[in-house]
């Protein structure tokens, strides 16, 4: 298994991409998973692209859910930050609720009204379906709202509940619900590593159909299979 990862490295130091590829299919190891990633996704990491638009676009209000280390909440240079996580493996900066997003939402958002947004908390299509909902009603509509783990590595990796070291849960069900769902949002996909990054726009603070066919549209699209993701 590490033979076929070394020799994936190889491959992919001389620029054999589609041979790398190969190696990295034959091998059980969650580093090819990485390095794959890196290969089908040849963008900037997410992490630069957000970095950038806070530079570029300076908004006033930034807010974060699924916090964790507060690797990209750092990034944020604006006036209010917020990070929402039950568990966040940080201390800011900004003001950190340590509360579940449903939690926030029901007790602290008309507090804020984000021009930027970033979705990178629990895995699962369902939840970051209702994060959607709840941060577009607060959103600035001039604003964006980043989502993370938008494409996928493949489907032994893209499952609702974590099987792999690597994993991105069932998010990709999300961008293709809005994608049929919200013909009136504008999206632009990022192939950044590791598995991709959506930026929503054009958002509509009084639009309520998603929040009023929730159960509907997560029985519907929680039975859509991964070939039909969008690629």
């Amino acid at each position: 298994m590490i033979g076929n990862y070394h020799a994936a490295r190889r491959a992919y130091w001389f620029g054999r991409y589609n041979r790398a590829v190969e190696f990295c299919a034959r091998a059980d190891f969650h580093k090819c998973d990485n390095l794959r990633a890196r290969i089908l996704n040849p963008d900037e990491h997410y992490t630069k692209i957000l970095a950038r638009y806070h530079r570029r676009h300076k908004p006033r209000c930034y807010l974060e859910i699924g916090v964790e280390q507060g690797t990209t909440l750092r990034l944020s240079a604006a006036q209010t930050t917020v990070g929402v996580d039950p568990a966040p493996q940080c201390e800011g900066p900004g003001t950190l609720y340590r509360m579940t997003s449903d939690e926030f939402f029901a007790k602290h958002s008309p507090l804020y009204q984000p021009d930027m947004a970033f979705i990178d908390g629990s895995h699962r299509f369902e939840d970051a379906l209702r994060d959607f909902i709840n941060l577009e009603r607060i959103m600035n509509p001039q604003g964006v709202i980043f989502i993370h783990d938008a494409l996928p590595l493949d489907e032994r990796t893209a499952t609702k509940e974590r099987h792999t070291q690597f994993w991105s849960g069932d998010i990709w069900r999300l961008f293709l619900l809005l994608w049929e769902k919200r013909t009136d949002l504008s999206f632009h996909l990022f192939r950044s590593p590791p598995t991709g990054l959506l930026m929503v726009s054009s958002l509509d603070p009084g639009a309520c159909r998603l929040q009023h066919d929730y159960t509907q549209l997560v029985m519907e699209y929680n039975a859509v299979p991964f070939a039909a993701r969008i690629r």
